[in-house]
């Protein structure tokens, strides 16, 4: 079964952590970016009330053709209690029937990810799995 793993990372924690998923799953791996760098101000406070209402950011194009892979996993940050907008920019790209996990990353854990799934769930894929890791855990 091929996998890919899309991550997008603000701060380094879910990259590395993706990187060490890439070796468990031997899985092809591509970062998200934004098209807008976030730095300091931009990335905090407007990223995180662009998560609360579940907003897209603009990202570049993957260069991962997704309809290629059985599974796909998104992973990234958590502001806000949510996603970071990128992750939902990931998931507006998912071809429908795919199996799709959603890992992120927090400076706490345990985060609700159901709303997150609930998207996965309306582009017509299967959620396999919602986890989120706090920092102190990776």
């Amino acid at each position: 079964m091929a996998t890919v793993i899309l991550y997008y990372s603000h701060t380094g924690h879910t990259k590395s952590l993706a990187k060490k998923l890439r070796k468990e799953k031997k899985a092809d791996i591509f970062e998200i970016n934004e098209v807008k760098k976030r730095t300091g101000f931009t990335a905090f406070l407007p990223g995180a009330f662009q998560s609360i209402r579940m907003k897209c950011s603009e990202i570049e194009p993957l260069e991962a053709d997704l309809s290629t892979y059985d599974e796909i996993v998104i992973m990234g940050p958590i502001w806000a209690g949510r996603p970071a907008p990128a992750v939902n920019s990931a998931i507006e790209l998912l071809p429908e029937g795919k199996t799709v996990s959603l890992i992120c990353t927090a400076g706490g854990g345990g985060h609700d990810l159901s709303g997150t799934a609930a998207l996965i769930t309306k582009k017509g894929c299967t959620v396999a799995e919602t986890r989120s890791y706090g920092v102190t855990e990776l």
